[in-house]
């Protein structure tokens, strides 16, 4: 007698919408019962134009990041879910997350013997504001200024790319550790392509500062020159 061969269990998968009402449901009971962190440092303000400058660079960079990563990075349904989603893992482990990320930057930096957890908070806490809201550009225009006048501007771009390239490993491997499945796969993509932003919108802080500094310099050799011009003409008495 043959036996009925029985059907091959189908792999469970997450419909767009289930996901997205799923972890809005949980992320607005999440987040009714506690105050949002602030950063501690000092808030800088925008210079006149610079959102608009900062929004063209974002807006181009989101373009072909979202060509690449498709629906988990085009601010549609399921890309604001998972963004929301990927904060909310980092935001319950905030404390830890910073301490890792610190200790993974003094092992990989030998002359930073010392990480300091403040600044990195901070920078965290911005990140993390904007993963939740993409128009929410504080955290790009304190990178722009410090890549001008700030830390950045004294430090070497691969030093930059190692500090979130450790903080994707740190997000990633707290990710992997909260999540399965389908839905880890989603929380996981966002975050890589949030981090890439990241450092594709500091590379083009750092070119647009190393400019800015040619032209000043250039702009002084000129004005020099015609200062010595100035006195070789003029009329001896």
């Amino acid at each position: 007698m043959l036996k009925r061969r029985e059907k091959a269990p189908k792999a469970r998968t997450i419909k767009l919408d289930s996901f997205c009402s799923m972890h809005a449901a949980k992320l607005h009971r999440h987040y009714a019962t506690r105050s949002p962190r602030r950063p501690t440092d000092q808030p800088i303000e925008p210079m006149p134009g610079e959102l608009e400058t900062v929004g063209a660079m974002l807006g181009d960079i989101e373009k072909m990041l979202a060509g690449l990563f498709g629906p988990i990075f085009d601010r549609g349904p399921l890309a604001m879910a998972a963004r929301a989603q990927a904060a909310a893992v980092v935001e319950d482990q905030f404390d830890d997350v910073v301490e890792t990320w610190a200790r993974a930057i003094e092992q990989t930096l030998e002359e930073l013997h010392q990480a300091d957890r403040v600044s990195l908070a901070n920078a965290l806490i911005r990140f993390l504001d904007h993963l939740r809201d993409p128009d929410d550009v504080a955290t790009f225009v304190h990178l722009r200024r410090h890549c001008q006048e700030g830390m950045l501007a004294r430090a070497k771009p691969s030093q930059f790319n190692i500090f979130h390239i450790a903080l994707k490993q740190v997000i990633l491997n707290l990710v992997r550790s909260k999540l399965r499945g389908r839905r880890m796969e989603i929380v996981r993509d966002v975050v890589v392509a949030a981090i890439d932003e990241r450092r594709l919108m500091v590379a083009q802080f750092y070119i647009e500062s190393r400019e800015n500094a040619l032209r000043a310099s250039e702009e002084k050799y000129r004005n020099s020159i015609d200062q010595h011009s100035i006195l070789v003409r003029r009329p001896r008495t």
